[in-house]
């Protein structure tokens, strides 16, 4: 090791940023989800698809299946809970059924890490399947969930209506890493870590190869996509929305610039968000609906 204090001063400053409770907001226990729902009259219903598998897929699911799907994937380090807030939102409600998941190694999704986009895509397939029943689903990706989103359009063009990929982070050029991330990634420091870190930083060190092999991809997408960046996205390359415009140069894709916005727009911005996921469902609830056979 070539600077010894160096690393020491770096384990030293990420055991505090820990100690200080800076994931803490992100990471939720059995008992604080337990005592967020004791003081509301909804509940979500929560399942795991298939029921009993290490490899099934952990959910929580809002609304009537008379409305339009929203599937809703989360990032990199996440859980269903991420979207904590629009699940329960009972306006939402009204216009669609929200199904927010555990990505496979996140939350309730299994314990080993799987940081093959395909394969996230692959293993969250079958639980859409199981509750679409024909109906239209838009499919909506934040952060490294986008190219996740992305790739169930690419291998699933039946199941998928439209896109909308929040602070996306798709370009393999532009993917960044942080002072942190090698230490943070070391045997030494693992050990101390919650597990949605660790996950999170094994899926950091495939980022690029894996989004190098979505990249031949982007143009086989039919269905519409819609996708969300703020000019002051400090983890995401800003320059991702340029690169989407690039690779999805048809008229019926928007890209929108959210001036002031950060990374966490699905938190800076919350009724942006809602609205465009509320006019976005009642324009696929207007569409004929198509029964799968």
């Amino acid at each position: 090791m070539k600077n010894p204090l160096r690393f020491l001063f770096v384990c030293t400053a990420l055991i505090l940023l820990v100690q200080q409770g800076c994931f803490k907001r992100h990471i939720l226990s059995d008992s604080d989800i337990e005592a967020h729902y004791q003081k509301k009259k909804f509940r979500p219903r929560f399942g795991k698809y298939p029921a009993n598998d290490t490899t099934g897929v952990h959910f929580a699911l809002s609304g009537t299946d008379t409305l339009p799907l929203v599937v809703l994937i989360h990032g990199a380090p996440g859980a269903w809970y991420g979207f904590m807030d629009y699940i329960d939102d009972t306006l939402l409600q009204k216009h669609m059924q929200l199904l927010s998941v555990d990505r496979p190694g996140y939350g309730k999704s299994g314990r080993r890490a799987v940081t093959s986009i395909e394969e996230q895509a692959r293993r969250i397939h079958p639980l859409i399947d199981s509750i679409r029943n024909g109906r239209r689903v838009l499919v909506v990706g934040r952060s490294y969930g986008a190219p996740i989103a992305a790739r169930l359009a690419v291998d699933y063009p039946d199941d998928v209506s439209e896109l909308l990929l929040i602070a996306p982070a798709v370009a393999p050029e532009l993917e960044k890493f942080w002072w942190f991330s090698k230490p943070a990634n070391s045997g030494f420091m693992r050990w101390m870590f919650p597990h949605a870190i660790n996950r999170a930083s094994d899926e950091k060190f495939t980022h690029r190869e894996e989004l190098r092999r979505l990249e031949p991809l982007w143009d086989s997408i039919r269905v519409p996509v819609t996708a969300i960046q703020g000019d002051n996205d400090a983890i995401a390359d800003t320059a991702n929305l340029t690169w989407l415009q690039r690779k999805l140069p048809d008229n019926k894709n928007r890209f929108i610039r959210l001036k002031g916005a950060g990374h966490m727009i699905t938190e800076e911005r919350p009724e942006f968000v809602r609205q465009m996921l509320t006019s976005m469902a009642d324009s696929l609830r207007a569409r004929r609906q198509v029964p799968k056979p």
